[in-house]
């Protein structure tokens, strides 16, 4: 008669690997293990703007200091201090983190855009 127990392995893994949204998490800790873990989550879609810019470098369309003004380390280095930990963190917390990288994704490709590249070649991202 009580609450339904739930597998959290499975729910680890559907949120990790399955979940498309932040919106499908259902704890604080959720939020940021989708941020960090999951491949729709911000520090990927990070990283894959970070290895865009970076040809962007080479075939010189902008400054080898844009990658430097839009790092996410900061924000990165509470992230996974966060989504690493066995315990729990606030609603600031579990939302805060990941929005930052996410701003500064979008900072590093409206920079791309203008300075050359297209939306086509960013939007895929």
């Amino acid at each position: 008669m009580g609450r339904k127990r739930i597998d959290r392995v499975a729910r680890y893994d559907f949120i990790t690997k399955e979940a498309t949204d932040r919106s499908q998490a259902r704890t604080h800790k959720e939020r940021l293990q989708f941020d960090y873990f999951n491949p729709n989550g911000a520090w990927k879609q990070h990283m894959d703007m970070v290895a865009i810019a970076h040809d962007a470098v080479k075939k010189e369309i902008i400054a080898g200091g844009a990658l430097i003004a839009y790092d996410a380390a900061y924000h990165y280095k509470h992230l996974v201090r966060l989504a690493m930990r066995n315990c729990s963190c606030s609603p600031f917390e579990s939302t805060y983190y990941g929005d930052q990288i996410r701003i500064t994704t979008e900072k590093l490709r409206q920079h791309m855009i203008d300075k050359g590249y297209t939306e086509f070649e960013v939007s895929n991202v």
